[in-house]
Protein backbone atom coordinates (compact mmCIF):
# COMPACT_ATOMS: atom_id res chain seq x y z
CA UNK A 1 0.00 0.00 0.00
CA UNK A 2 1.31 3.05 -1.10
CA UNK A 3 -0.72 5.30 1.71
CA UNK A 4 2.69 6.23 4.02
CA UNK A 5 4.45 7.54 0.47
CA UNK A 6 1.20 10.00 -0.16
CA UNK A 7 0.76 11.52 2.87
CA UNK A 8 3.22 13.06 3.49
CA UNK A 9 3.86 14.37 0.27
CA UNK A 10 0.48 16.09 0.86
CA UNK A 11 1.49 17.43 3.89
CA UNK A 12 4.77 18.74 2.52
CA UNK A 13 2.38 20.52 -0.10
CA UNK A 14 0.16 21.54 2.16
CA UNK A 15 2.74 23.36 4.12
CA UNK A 16 4.54 24.95 1.00
CA UNK A 17 0.95 26.32 0.52
CA UNK A 18 1.00 24.74 -3.22
CA UNK A 19 -2.37 23.11 -2.47
CA UNK A 20 -5.77 24.91 -3.25
CA UNK A 21 -8.65 24.12 -1.54
CA UNK A 22 -10.94 21.09 -2.26
CA UNK A 23 -14.37 22.39 -3.61
CA UNK A 24 -16.98 20.31 -4.88
CA UNK A 25 -18.33 22.93 -7.30
CA UNK A 26 -19.29 21.68 -10.57
CA UNK A 27 -17.09 23.29 -13.76
CA UNK A 28 -20.28 24.88 -15.17
CA UNK A 29 -20.85 26.86 -12.20
CA UNK A 30 -17.36 27.95 -11.43
CA UNK A 31 -17.07 29.08 -15.44
CA UNK A 32 -20.46 30.94 -15.10
CA UNK A 33 -19.34 32.59 -12.11
CA UNK A 34 -15.97 33.78 -14.09
CA UNK A 35 -17.55 34.57 -16.95
CA UNK A 36 -20.05 37.53 -14.89
CA UNK A 37 -16.88 38.26 -13.25
CA UNK A 38 -15.80 39.25 -16.59
CA UNK A 39 -18.63 40.90 -17.68
CA UNK A 40 -18.97 43.10 -14.54
CA UNK A 41 -15.50 43.97 -15.33
CA UNK A 42 -16.45 45.38 -18.53
CA UNK A 43 -19.64 47.31 -18.24
CA UNK A 44 -20.79 50.22 -16.98
CA UNK A 45 -22.51 50.42 -13.39
CA UNK A 46 -26.04 51.69 -15.54
CA UNK A 47 -25.89 48.03 -16.88
CA UNK A 48 -28.86 46.22 -16.07
CA UNK A 49 -27.75 42.91 -17.48
CA UNK A 50 -25.03 42.38 -15.13
CA UNK A 51 -27.21 43.16 -12.45
CA UNK A 52 -30.14 40.41 -13.26
CA UNK A 53 -27.30 37.80 -14.02
CA UNK A 54 -25.98 38.63 -10.59
CA UNK A 55 -29.06 37.62 -8.47
CA UNK A 56 -29.68 34.55 -10.90
CA UNK A 57 -26.29 33.25 -9.95
CA UNK A 58 -26.57 34.50 -6.41
CA UNK A 59 -30.02 32.46 -6.40
CA UNK A 60 -29.04 30.00 -7.95
CA UNK A 61 -25.64 28.92 -6.58
CA UNK A 62 -25.02 31.70 -3.80
CA UNK A 63 -24.22 28.96 -1.26
CA UNK A 64 -21.99 26.97 -3.40
CA UNK A 65 -18.04 27.62 -2.53
CA UNK A 66 -15.38 28.57 -5.22
CA UNK A 67 -11.35 28.16 -4.79
CA UNK A 68 -9.69 31.61 -3.98
CA UNK A 69 -6.12 32.23 -3.12
CA UNK A 70 -7.24 33.23 0.37
CA UNK A 71 -9.10 29.68 0.62
CA UNK A 72 -12.73 28.62 -0.36
CA UNK A 73 -15.34 31.77 -0.44
CA UNK A 74 -19.09 31.41 -0.95
CA UNK A 75 -20.00 32.39 -5.04
CA UNK A 76 -22.33 35.04 -2.87
CA UNK A 77 -19.23 36.66 -1.36
CA UNK A 78 -17.18 36.72 -4.64
CA UNK A 79 -20.06 38.21 -6.72
CA UNK A 80 -21.06 40.87 -3.81
CA UNK A 81 -17.61 41.80 -3.52
CA UNK A 82 -17.55 42.26 -7.19
CA UNK A 83 -20.66 44.02 -7.55
CA UNK A 84 -19.80 46.82 -4.84
CA UNK A 85 -16.25 46.95 -6.11
CA UNK A 86 -17.71 47.90 -9.73
CA UNK A 87 -20.17 50.27 -8.48
CA UNK A 88 -23.05 47.60 -8.98
CA UNK A 89 -24.54 48.15 -5.38
CA UNK A 90 -26.87 50.84 -5.94
CA UNK A 91 -28.78 49.24 -8.68
CA UNK A 92 -29.00 46.35 -7.41
CA UNK A 93 -30.81 47.09 -4.19
CA UNK A 94 -33.11 49.34 -6.18
CA UNK A 95 -34.03 46.41 -8.84
CA UNK A 96 -33.89 43.75 -6.25
CA UNK A 97 -35.55 45.74 -2.80
CA UNK A 98 -39.33 45.20 -3.60
CA UNK A 99 -38.74 41.30 -4.38
CA UNK A 100 -35.99 40.68 -1.14
CA UNK A 101 -39.05 42.62 0.68
CA UNK A 102 -41.38 40.03 -0.19
CA UNK A 103 -39.21 37.01 0.11
CA UNK A 104 -38.48 37.89 3.45
CA UNK A 105 -41.88 38.08 4.08
CA UNK A 106 -42.48 34.67 2.80
CA UNK A 107 -39.54 33.32 4.83
CA UNK A 108 -40.34 30.27 7.20
CA UNK A 109 -36.94 29.00 8.47
CA UNK A 110 -33.45 29.53 8.83
CA UNK A 111 -32.90 28.19 5.04
CA UNK A 112 -35.49 30.63 3.25
CA UNK A 113 -33.44 33.53 5.87
CA UNK A 114 -29.88 32.75 4.83
CA UNK A 115 -31.65 32.63 1.02
CA UNK A 116 -32.71 36.18 1.19
CA UNK A 117 -29.81 37.04 2.79
CA UNK A 118 -27.34 35.97 0.03
CA UNK A 119 -29.50 36.37 -3.22
CA UNK A 120 -30.30 39.96 -2.45
CA UNK A 121 -27.22 42.21 -1.20
CA UNK A 122 -27.59 45.44 -0.50
CA UNK A 123 -31.34 45.72 0.35
CA UNK A 124 -33.04 46.18 3.66
CA UNK A 125 -34.39 42.54 3.81
CA UNK A 126 -30.92 41.58 3.11
CA UNK A 127 -29.53 43.31 6.49
CA UNK A 128 -33.12 42.50 8.15
CA UNK A 129 -32.34 38.81 7.03
CA UNK A 130 -28.89 38.72 8.62
CA UNK A 131 -29.74 40.41 11.84
CA UNK A 132 -32.67 37.10 12.18
CA UNK A 133 -29.64 34.87 11.44
CA UNK A 134 -27.75 36.45 13.88
CA UNK A 135 -30.12 36.36 16.22
CA UNK A 136 -30.62 32.05 15.69
CA UNK A 137 -27.10 32.26 16.09
CA UNK A 138 -27.02 33.77 19.32
CA UNK A 139 -30.06 31.82 20.74
CA UNK A 140 -28.79 28.61 20.01
CA UNK A 141 -25.09 29.46 21.31
CA UNK A 142 -22.79 29.93 18.11
CA UNK A 143 -21.09 32.81 19.19
CA UNK A 144 -18.80 32.81 15.69
CA UNK A 145 -22.18 32.24 13.56
CA UNK A 146 -23.67 34.96 15.66
CA UNK A 147 -20.67 37.73 14.96
CA UNK A 148 -20.03 36.80 11.23
CA UNK A 149 -23.85 37.15 10.79
CA UNK A 150 -24.42 40.30 12.54
CA UNK A 151 -21.68 41.86 10.51
CA UNK A 152 -23.23 41.10 7.18
CA UNK A 153 -26.36 42.97 8.95
CA UNK A 154 -24.02 46.06 9.15
CA UNK A 155 -24.30 45.42 12.85
CA UNK A 156 -20.04 45.75 13.46
CA UNK A 157 -19.92 49.22 14.85
CA UNK A 158 -23.31 48.33 17.37
CA UNK A 159 -22.83 48.67 20.66
CA UNK A 160 -24.88 46.64 21.96
CA UNK A 161 -23.25 43.87 19.59
CA UNK A 162 -20.07 44.04 22.11
CA UNK A 163 -22.24 44.68 25.02
CA UNK A 164 -24.72 40.95 24.12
Amino acid sequence: MRLPVVVPLLLSLAALGAAEPVVATPFEVRREVQDWCEEADRAGSADGGVVERAQALLAAHGRLLLASPAGARPVAEVIEERLRARGFDQAFARAWSARAEARLAEARGEDDLLGVALAHPFTPAAARAWRRLADLAWDRGHLGAYLARARRAGDAADPGLGAR
